[in-house]
């Protein structure tokens, strides 16, 4: 019984350095993983896939196009109230966005803008980051040539429906993320206790 004893717990420290070993190749593979996704991303092509995925998830996407909007319209606006032409303000504003999916779309009715097209109709195609209302706004404010005060105050008003909006979502996110770190602190000690229990059978 004493030799049997013996015997497993000789064999104890050999199974903990094997499992120790597989944690060292998973924790390796998960590294080598996680790098080959962020090049992927990084890059031109993953970046357009990434931000397009992301403005394709429900909540998330609509806060990305509201932020992207009141940034293009408030830095618009400001070039054309200090004297900048349309055209030039467009391609500095256009800059501004921070989504390329959205930066194309915008570039695209820059080109109608330099063929005698209206800003209003030429940023209708835009539907992913202009609502209606929005463009309609656009439309008026052009004809009235108040175009840089409107655009402006659709900044200031997208930007406190989107602090309300945050806040919503802050408030609905806060008990998900404490049961998810709960959950991750429960992994992590459940982890801790296996090869102590293990240990323990092999000595038995």
């Amino acid at each position: 019984m004493r030799r049997t004893r013996r015997r497993a717990a000789r064999r104890a420290p050999t199974r903990l350095g094997d499992d120790r070993g597989s944690v060292d190749v998973s924790v390796e593979m998960l590294f080598v993983t996680a790098l080959l996704v962020r090049n992927a991303f990084t890059s031109e092509k993953g970046r357009r896939v990434w931000e397009g995925l992301i403005l394709r998830i429900p909540l998330v996407g609509p806060l990305v196009a509201q932020f992207a909007m009141a940034r293009f319209c408030r830095m618009l606006g400001t070039l054309l109230g200090a004297g900048v032409p349309l055209v030039q303000g467009l391609n500095v504003a256009r800059k501004s966005i921070g989504n390329q999916i959205l930066v194309d779309a915008v570039s695209a009715s820059i080109d109608r803008v330099q063929e005698g097209g209206r800003l209003g109709e030429s940023l209708s195609a835009c539907k992913g980051l202009f609502p209606g209302s929005v463009l309609e706004m656009v439309s008026v404010a052009e004809e009235s040539g108040r175009l840089d005060v409107e655009l402006v105050r659709i900044a200031v008003v997208t930007e406190a429906d989107l602090d309300r909006e945050l806040k919503t979502v802050v408030a609905f996110a806060e008990p998900l993320m404490l049961f998810v770190v709960a959950g991750f602190v429960g992994t992590i000690f459940i982890g801790m206790l296996l090869p102590i229990f293990t240990l323990q059978e092999y000595i038995k």
